[in-house]
């Protein structure tokens, strides 16, 4: 997948109403190009009233785009440095301890720990980008639907009526956003009607 079409997904998901959540990326710098070509504004000089051809228009990013890199610096292997850059923004708006990765980085560890097509040098790495796609769309909604993840489980009150003396209750991540009230089973998963045709 390019930057460009990860960056128009992660678009598509965010809440247009509210302002742009800060981008964080390692040193690749096709995020920086992509950002820039969807969050950008057009600027139109002024006449000056001289002669001469004007000034062409010209584009700036959005005032509310606010990106960051984290490069890390290695030699024979090591990792002896990390350097924290801001692209988009300011130190005003970005604070130096939101600029990380290790969340994605702990996202990616547990994709590959879990899914054997992600994992390299398997026998089972996927070698076509069609099986990859689908595989994942089955795995993400496996993640986020039916596995509880014991970091968002809520802790259960001593004062609140439980016959089956839980002391927490398991939550999926799409419990945790509010979008289920329940965890999926693997049948309701492979039979929820998510697309809806027309009977006419």
């Amino acid at each position: 997948m390019s930057a460009d079409e990860l960056i128009k997904g992660i678009d598509s998901c965010l809440d247009k109403d509210n302002e742009l959540p800060l981008f964080v990326s390692d040193g690749n710098n096709q995020y920086r190009v992509a950002l820039f070509n969807l969050y950008n504004e057009t600027v139109t000089p002024p006449k000056t009233g001289k002669r001469g051809r004007p000034k062409k228009p010209y584009k700036i990013p959005r005032t509310d785009l606010r990106y960051a890199q984290v490069i890390k610096e290695r030699k024979g292997g090591k990792l002896i440095k990390v350097h924290k850059q801001i692209i988009f923004g300011n130190m005003e708006n970005i604070s130096p301890s939101d600029i990380t990765t290790s969340h994605i980085e702990r996202q990616n560890l547990t994709f590959r720990q879990e899914n054997e097509r992600l994992a390299r040098k398997t026998i089972g790495f996927s070698k076509e980008d069609y099986w990859l796609n689908k595989h994942m769309i089955y795995y993400k909604s496996f993640f986020n639907f039916v596995r509880p993840h014991s970091g968002l489980k809520l802790k259960i009150n001593q004062g609140d009526e439980d016959i089956t003396n839980r002391k927490y209750i398991k939550r999926t991540p799409m419990m945790a956003a509010g979008k289920t009230d329940h965890i999926w089973s693997m049948e309701e998963l492979l039979t929820f009607p998510y697309l809806k045709t027309s009977v006419n």
